[in-house]
C-alpha cells in the first residue's frame, strides 16, 4: 500500500554483487527495498489512480544504466545549483499527494 492507502505493485531486478547499507536505503527513500541483499538494478512501479474521472496506471520505471568501480569523482559535482528545492521524500508526498507534479 502507498501513503495514501492505495494498493501499487513494484517488480525488481537486483545483483548481490554490490549492497546498500540500511542507512543508505533510509536516507534515499528506498524504504521498499528494506532487507533486500543486492543492489536493486531495474525496478518498476505500477500504480493507478483516478484522475478526473478517469482510471489512469502510472509507470515508473528506475534502471541503472552504468556501473564504473573505483571512480573520482570531484567535490564541486556534489554542490546544489542554485534555486534547486531540497525536500524528503515526505514533505515531497505531502506537497503532491497523488503523487503528480503540480
Amino acid at each position: 500500500m502507498d501513503s495514501e492507502g492505495q494498493e501499487s505493485q513494484i517488480a525488481v531486478w537486483y545483483i548481490n554483487d554490490y549492497t546498500f547499507s540500511a542507512a543508505f536505503i533510509e536516507a534515499n527513500a528506498m524504504l521498499s527495498f528494506k532487507g533486500f541483499n543486492g543492489l536493486p538494478v531495474y525496478y518498476e512501479t505500477v500504480k493507478s489512480i483516478n484522475y478526473g474521472g478517469n482510471e489512469i496506471s502510472i509507470i515508473r520505471v528506475y534502471q541503472i544504466l552504468e556501473i564504473k568501480k573505483n571512480l573520482k569523482i570531484e567535490t564541486k559535482e556534489f554542490n546544489i545549483p542554485e534555486g534547486y528545492v531540497i525536500k524528503t521524500y515526505a514533505e515531497w508526498i505531502k506537497d503532491n499527494p497523488s503523487g503528480l507534479l503540480k
